[in-house]
């Protein structure tokens, strides 16, 4: 795979699908590479490093690195813990969640999971970077699979592959992952391979965790060398390339058309000033369809890998009926995008999904704020009853006993 010369510019926005960051940097200031730019909530955003040296401009939106060409660089990490590695790496679920794999390894420790997987299935149509990136570095991603089940103690470790060559490997089960898309989705994964039922909960309940190839990649560069996370490999229209993050989506030589962040499945259409993030896999370019009323035809329905009613789903966002959505089950919504391709609507049902998770978290923020803004409200509003009460009790006293009262100060 060949890697992508540098741009003129990095761009680090500080609101990502991920996580909101804080910049930890001023402008003017010259960063090297592995530099923390921003850092975020552990538990979602993390730290996100500068991809080279150069000079840093902040803004209220985004970070922007200036390179200098000199690629100097931070020495390696040193953490000998591998979860703290991990957290000091900034890595995350390369897949596309970008779940925390630091917080994720820690809670996979404490569920003393037996079962480790690496998803190298990889289902979506013309995106090939995982598979890419296995043909190319088998053997660190095979040794990024060995210090995480040693770290986690797991007695099993299956390497799920799709459609591509065979791997042979000691020690470790290779499964041969096939059938209608999405066979990669962690719950679609966890059924076909181990014959176990997700529900509600994480993989780990049933003593199972599930990384990313890339991640175990990313793992392996973190443990074994003491890189940061800034580059990863993305497919770009029909090549793969190494890329770093915060690379331009725009400074991509791409053809005319509507260019898409993401699969030509599950991706998004890229917003002005798009950037290549951590869990960016692809980029490619769509033609624009227009669409129609929904027909009411069921096809969304029997598409959806998780049983879902996507048409009602649908309607009820679009309405503004948020009470439904647990007995719709939008949470379960995995987001493969496989009621688009089956919807002869063209209905945007996939963006629409997206929307009323962000929409209905949103929500959910609001009402905890609101209710710690009454609980606050309510135990201020106790505290000076009691006061007044107090005051009460004491005037009382003073007037039982015939004590003259002198107001003090």
């Amino acid at each position: 795979m060949k890697r992508l010369p540098l741009p003129s510019v990095l761009r680090y926005p500080l609101l990502t699908r991920i996580g909101r960051y804080e910049p930890r940097v001023a402008s003017g200031t010259r960063v090297l590479a592995g530099e923390v730019l921003a850092a975020g909530n552990a538990r979602t955003a993390g730290l996100l490093h500068a991809a080279a040296s150069g000079v840093v401009e902040v803004t209220q939106a985004e970070v922007l690195l200036h390179p200098d060409g000199l690629e100097d660089a931070l020495p390696p990490l040193a953490a000998e813990d591998l979860a703290r590695r991990v957290c000091d790496a900034g890595i995350v679920g390369l897949g596309g969640a970008g779940y925390p794999t630091w917080l994720k390894l820690r809670q996979a420790k404490r569920a003393a999971v037996t079962t480790l997987v690496v998803n190298a299935v990889e289902c979506e149509p013309d995106v090939s970077a995982d598979r890419s990136l296995l043909r190319d570095h088998e053997d660190e991603i095979l040794a990024g699979l060995r210090a995480l089940a040693d770290y986690l103690g797991a007695s099993r470790t299956i390497l799920a592959l799709g459609e591509g060559r065979d791997v042979d490997i000691p020690d470790t089960e290779v499964a041969r992952v096939t059938g209608p898309y999405p066979s990669g989705s962690e719950r679609t994964l966890v059924r076909r391979l181990l014959g176990m039922e997700l529900q509600d909960g994480n993989p780990t309940d049933l003593g199972i965790v599930v990384f990313n190839a890339a991640t175990v990649f990313a793992v392996h560069r973190a443990w074994h060398c003491g890189e940061r996370l800034v580059e990863r490999v993305v497919t770009v229209q029909d090549e793969n390339c190494w890329l770093r993050i915060g690379h331009p989506v725009r400074e991509l030589a791409l053809p005319a058309g509507e260019v898409t962040v993401g699969g030509p499945v599950t991706g998004w259409l890229a917003r002005q000033g798009e950037s290549i993030a951590k869990t960016t896999r692809a980029v490619t370019v769509k033609t624009p369809v227009e669409s129609s009323p929904c027909i009411r035809c069921g096809w969304c329905a029997d598409s959806c890998p998780e049983g879902l009613l996507p048409q009602e789903l649908f309607r009820h966002i679009n309405a503004g009926h948020w009470t439904g959505m647990d007995a719709l089950r939008l949470d379960h919504c995995v987001e493969c995008g496989a009621c688009d391709m089956a919807c002869p609507s063209r209905l945007p049902l996939l963006a629409t999904f997206r929307y009323g998770k962000s929409e209905r978290r949103e929500r959910e923020r609001r009402g905890r704020d609101a209710a710690v803004a009454r609980d606050r409200f309510t135990a201020r509003s106790a505290r000076l009853e009691r006061q007044r009460a107090d005051e009460r009790r004491e005037r009382e006293a003073r007037m039982a006993s015939r004590r003259e009262w002198t107001r003090p100060g």
